[in-house]
Parts: C-alpha cells; sequence; structure tokens
C-alpha cells in the first residue's frame, strides 16, 4: 500500500473502515468529491483546530467546501493515488505548538524529511471489492515524529485531539457511503490519473 511506502515506521495510527454498496470506482469519485464542510460537527471540529491560527492572528482553515479535491490548500499535500485502490495525502508540522504548527513539504521530499522537532502525519483512502455489490472504504492515519522531544510533545497534543480525529474519519467514511449508496456519483466523476 502507498501509506506503507511513505511512512512505514509510525508512534501512532488509527483505521476506521465502512461497507459500502458500490464499486471501487463509484467510491473513489465520491471520496474526492464529498464536501466534508457540509457536516455541522466536521466544520465545528475544524473550526476549533483553527483556534490557535485565529488567536495568533494567523490565517487558518478559511475554506467554505472541504474535499479531497481541494484539501491541498490547507497544508495537506497529495503524496501519491492508485486509482480506484488508494489516495495518500500527507502534512509535516508542529501540531502541538499554537503557531507555525505546519510546514510546507513537498511531496517528492516527504520520506526523507527527519528534521527534528517535527511530526509526519499521512492518512490515507483505501478500498477493497467485498463480495458485489459491496466494497470496503477504509481510511488510516499515522504519525511519525522525528526526535523524542516531538514524540512527547504530541504525544499530550494526541491524546486530547486524537478522539476528535477520529470521529471526523468516521464521519467522512459516513459521508461517503451516504452519497454513493443514494447513486449520486458516477465512476468517472473525480477519478484522477
Amino acid at each position: 500500500m502507498l501509506i506503507d511506502e511513505h511512512l512505514p515506521h509510525y508512534e501512532v495510527a488509527r483505521r476506521y473502515r465502512t461497507r459500502i454498496a458500490g464499486t471501487p470506482e463509484t467510491i473513489y469519485a465520491a471520496a474526492r468529491r464529498v464536501d466534508f464542510a457540509t457536516s455541522r460537527i466536521v466544520r465545528m471540529l475544524f473550526a476549533v483546530r483553527s483556534l490557535p491560527a485565529l488567536l495568533t492572528r494567523r490565517p487558518g482553515l478559511q475554506r467554505s467546501s472541504v474535499t479531497l479535491n481541494n484539501i491541498a490548500g490547507t497544508g495537506f499535500v497529495l503524496l501519491a493515488e492508485r486509482p480506484p485502490e488508494e489516495l495518500l495525502i500527507g502534512v509535516v508540522g508542529r501540531f502541538w505548538k499554537m503557531r507555525s504548527n505546519i510546514t510546507p513539504v513537498a511531496a517528492e521530499r516527504f520520506r526523507e524529511f527527519h528534521e527534528p522537532g517535527y511530526a509526519k502525519a499521512v492518512w490515507n483512502f483505501s478500498l477493497r471489492a467485498l463480495e458485489p455489490p459491496f466494497s470496503e472504504l477504509a481510511t488510516e492515519t499515522r504519525v511519525y515524529c522525528t526526535d523524542a522531544r516531538s514524540r512527547k510533545r504530541f504525544k499530550t497534543y494526541w491524546f486530547f485531539v486524537g478522539p476528535f480525529s477520529g470521529l471526523i474519519r468516521k464521519i467522512m467514511l459516513s459521508m461517503i457511503r451516504r452519497e454513493v449508496e443514494r447513486g449520486t456519483v458516477s465512476a468517472a466523476a473525480g477519478v484522477h490519473a
């Protein structure tokens, strides 16, 4: 899997999955285009996450829509994708800090980034066909800290943030499942080569 290639070693990993009545192609297309900001809970949790930026007068997440097609503008970078099997995004930062918590790192530099004082996070959406008409959509988040000090700080941060991060992932999976099972997505929509 792409997630194993980009971040094989990690301190934290969380995986969530759901069964959807649909083909991997249709689900992949839906995953790329569903607007997660239409969920009040997701919007609220993103707003809470942006509070440090507001308090320090730095721009935070100001998007009216949040999709996997436009998430790169929020500090994440598309690391790799294998339609319709897996899409992988990543981010580097000091997530536990009030300011300067995201550090821009190009996709081609992500694997080799090991500067002390940072955490590297990857987040994937992966699909596998089950017995027709079902497929499994899973999402996994992994975090690797580049040194002992950042590891300690991240674990404290994750103690408070981890449950909310998991809630966001579960809501996202549910939103994708609803979109697919409503039949409003075609397999060709949103699939990128």
